[in-house]
């Protein structure tokens, strides 16, 4: 009998005091673009990661979270097992925190406090989820058909999602798209498998790993046009235009991040 193989192992207004620290919040905890769970469970490893946002009314209302100011709120809150030096900013209103236990992790997440202060706390993905690749997928094959017919190995988590990758081809020099073999699976915990099981088969999970993700208005990196603050960098020659709209030729270009004679993309 096959056994399961093991899994791998300036002027910032304040904020409201409230003591009442545990308890149900009047908002979602939860990130509505996240898969992973809303709270930690004594399956996971710390440190429990936090992220911590200001609710804003819309994406360009210059809503800002002051780290200090932060720090303030929750000493006067009294939260508790705060890993020391943790605190820190991430984006303008973004800040991270960790904790030593999950159960503290959870308690700060259901605060009543966050929704007075007109601020969200989630988990972030990363810290609940794991993601591998898994190669020789049939691709006539469903999202809905894949999840079906795999199972896991005991001991790992339950498939969350899956996403299979396509590959550029062209036909009549026009560029077409089509479905690899190749699947990213998203794995419920903070274990990835070294393998799944596909209708008696066997199949290798590899660690995947993000693509770079470049901006195509500020060519910075880690974000993308749409939720871009920046004013415009071009690409092609590096200055204060978009790069869609300049007539500077490839080999004439000029990079605004090294100076190099080449484009920033």
């Amino acid at each position: 009998m096959d056994i399961p193989a093991p899994c791998q192992i300036p002027n910032v207004p304040s904020l409201t005091e409230d003591h009442s620290l545990p308890g149900p919040s009047n908002i979602s905890s939860k990130d509505p673009t996240q898969i992973g769970r809303a709270t930690y469970d004594a399956n996971d490893h710390g440190p429990f990661i936090i992220h911590v946002q200001k609710i804003q009314s819309a994406d360009d209302d210059g809503v800002t979270l002051h780290p200090v100011v932060f720090g303030r709120y929750l000493k006067k809150n009294l939260v508790q097992n705060i890993v020391n030096g943790s605190l820190k900013r991430i984006g303008r209103n973004k800040m991270t925190i960790s904790f030593n236990h999950y159960t503290d992790a959870n308690n700060f997440l259901s605060s009543n406090s966050l929704a007075m202060n007109k601020m969200k706390a989630f988990i972030p993905t990363f810290n609940v989820t794991r993601m591998g690749l898994v190669r020789g997928v049939p691709t006539e094959w469903s999202p809905e058909d894949i999840i079906e017919n795999t199972n896991v190995p005991i001991g790992c988590g339950q498939i969350l999602k899956v996403r299979r990758l396509n590959y550029k081809v062209k036909i009549n020099n026009t560029p077409t798209w089509k479905p690899s073999q190749t699947v990213v699976f998203t794995f419920d915990g903070q274990v990835l498998p070294k393998r799944v099981f596909m209708c008696y088969n066997s199949m290798p999970v590899k660690l995947y790993i993000y693509p770079t993700i470049q901006c195509f208005n500020c060519c910075r990196f880690g974000h993308t046009k749409v939720q871009c603050r920046s004013k415009p960098r071009c690409y092609k020659c590096g200055q204060a235009h978009t790069g869609d709209t300049c007539k500077v030729e490839e080999d004439s270009g000029s990079c605004c991040l090294c100076s190099g004679m080449h484009l920033d993309v």
